[in-house]
């Protein structure tokens, strides 16, 4: 009895190769396509990290202070001034040092006195940051693309708009909102 051995012609091999490699490339065009959102994912998740430590940290000096001890310029500046609990006269003292915040190209920012007095006042004193912050000392926490306040009452909202970008090369403004509600 004869067996056949009948073989693959090179026909049947060239297309046998060619779905083979389509499909190969279909798997690594995912692949490369998650691989590419889980970075844009990250990067978005630590920009937004950031963006909520600097907001806490801005958060934390608002609260603080009072409402007559925030002053928004017109520049867009937020100007805090600290207020310094007394149980000895029962009164408010106000410290004479300001922390300013802001947003630019570079981010939001956040300057404080470097050698600030160390008195106090009975009423907020709200310092001019010089161009150039001479003797404030500036933080940037980069991503920011605006920072708007509204002070209504003993409520002060904080609206900070961050820009993440997506894989496709555009972005979107993410809008986050903290309220500080001053206790007075």
């Amino acid at each position: 009895m004869r067996v056949s051995r009948r073989g693959l012609s090179l026909a049947e091999l060239l297309v046998a190769s060619a779905l083979a490699l389509l499909v190969a490339l279909l798997v690594c065009g995912v692949f490369w396509t998650s691989l590419q959102r889980a970075r844009w994912t990250e990067q978005a998740s630590e920009r937004q990290r950031r963006v909520l430590f600097a907001l806490e940290h801005m958060v934390a000096d608002l609260v603080t202070s009072a409402p007559e001890g925030v002053r928004r310029l017109s520049d867009g500046t937020l100007i805090v001034v600290p207020l310094v609990p007394t149980v000895a006269d029962n009164q408010r003292r106000w410290r004479l040092a300001a922390i300013g915040y802001g947003a630019d190209s570079e981010g939001l920012w956040r300057m404080e006195q470097i050698n600030p007095t160390t008195d106090f006042g009975t009423t907020p004193s709200f310092p001019t940051i010089p161009a150039g912050g001479a003797g404030w000392q500036r933080t940037v926490t980069p991503g920011f693309v605006s920072l708007d306040t509204a002070l209504r009452g003993d409520a002060l909202t904080l609206d900070a708009g961050v820009e993440l970008f997506r894989s496709d090369g555009s972005s979107v403004i993410l809008h986050l909102l903290r309220t500080v509600t001053f206790v007075l």
